[in-house]
């Protein structure tokens, strides 16, 4: 829940972001909860968003900006150098990257796109042509696959090793392949849970 003084925090915020002093705005930024966070965020200008932006690290920027509308994210993003806005987006799984380029001006998406890693790039260019209402625009290329001979340990084991690439994904399923990636079948993830290893 936001604090009460959330006004006065809002304020601080703001006479930091404009002093520019990294170090007090960082130690700032530290010390608020995530809903005072999004909420004095979103009260800023957006030359102000941009400061806090370029403070935070991408991923904590990315996490940041994936609680705003996409449009109202997408306006923060664009303040930033393509470099800086490309290296938020990485950070961000594909449909939070496709959603966000797709709000940028196009002149800017394609200074962004520019400055992602290629695969990444390639990838967002791709889904962003979708319309949000349309099943593309809602997808995500981010998926958990085991090959359908590992045991049930292997593949828990597997997954607490890549636990950090999925912890923002909603991940119900993994697809099972053959030994040539040929889809074999879908298994619940809590099935495979629930079940003894090996």
């Amino acid at each position: 829940m936001p604090s009460a003084d959330l006004f006065g925090d809002l304020q601080t915020l703001q006479e930091i972001a404009h002093t520019g002093n990294v170090d007090q705005l960082e130690a700032h930024l530290s010390a608020l909860n995530p809903a005072d966070l999004l909420s004095e965020f979103a009260g800023l200008d957006a030359d102000d968003q941009a400061r806090v932006l370029a403070v935070l690290a991408p991923r904590h920027a990315g996490q940041l900006l994936e609680q705003l509308p996409d449009a109202q994210a997408a306006d923060a993003l664009s303040e930033l150098d393509p470099e800086d806005a490309a290296a938020v987006l990485d950070s961000l799984d594909s449909r939070g990257r496709a959603d966000l380029i797709a709000n940028l001006a196009s002149h800017q998406a394609r200074a962004v796109l520019r400055q992602m890693r290629e695969p990444l790039a390639k990838e967002a260019r791709s889904l962003a042509k979708y319309r949000p209402n349309e099943a593309g625009g809602m997808m995500a290329t981010e998926f958990l696959a085991c090959i359908d001979t590992a045991t049930i340990g292997e593949v828990l084991a597997s997954l607490r090793e890549s636990f950090e690439q999925f912890t923002d994904l909603d991940v119900q399923y993994i697809y099972c392949t053959s030994e040539f990636g040929d889809l074999v079948g879908v298994l619940r993830l809590r099935d495979l849970i629930m079940r003894r290893p090996d």
